[in-house]
């Protein structure tokens, strides 16, 4: 059964702020546009069978985005991608995969993992590479698990899974770990070090 691949997306010249004291806003804008045509590339690429959606409120991205693209509803990211999860329900998706859009090192392949993760335990979750945050996160359409992206996300993931008495597990490849928030992440992407695709319970 078919996995929606979810991809929120703000408007280029809105991302990356973090990184203002290195980068000019031109050069944050290509970057955010450079990480978000290789995150759409890498999903479409994936084996599936998947359902690729790019929500976003921003013209220019729904315009690249093309036939995947969907005009952003809800609040904030969360709400976005809990407008989302409905919407996927309703189509009768077996899962969801919560997919960001600054992951220059992504693969097809790190998608894949994702999804047999996901099918397996019904949560799987993508740590960033700092092991605080989320990059990446799959629900089975059963799964009732609030978003909670933001500070913290892992923990907070973590510790709502197992109130629910859910079990999660951990994908840690590269590609899925490596965001692009900080001048560090940039030094990071210049120098990867090999792949080493892991997954495992939390």
């Amino acid at each position: 059964m078919t996995i929606a691949i979810v991809i929120p997306v703000k408007p280029f010249a809105a991302a990356k702020t973090r990184l203002a004291r290195a980068m000019g806003e031109d050069e944050r804008a290509a970057l955010a546009r450079s990480c978000f045509d290789h995150v759409l590339a890498a999903a479409r690429a994936a084996q599936g069978p998947f359902r690729v959606e790019v929500h976003s409120a921003c013209p220019e991205v729904l315009a690249l985005a093309g036939p995947d693209g969907v005009p952003e509803q809800g609040e904030g990211l969360n709400g976005v991608l809990e407008a989302a999860r409905r919407r996927s329900r309703e189509r009768g998706d077996a899962a969801m995969i919560a997919l960001f859009a600054d992951l220059p090192l992504l693969t097809s392949g790190d998608i894949d993992q994702l999804a047999a993760a996901t099918r397996d335990h019904g949560l799987a979750l993508a740590p960033d590479r700092a092991g605080t945050g989320t990059n990446a996160l799959g629900l089975g359409a059963q799964v009732e698990m609030p978003f909670l992206f933001g500070p913290g996300s892992r923990a907070a993931f973590a510790a709502a899974a197992a109130a629910r008495g859910q079990p999660v597990a951990l994908v840690e490849t590269p590609g899925l770990a490596c965001d692009v928030d900080s001048p560090a992440d940039l030094r990071f992407i210049a120098s990867p070090p090999d792949a080493a695709p892991y997954s495992g319970s939390a």
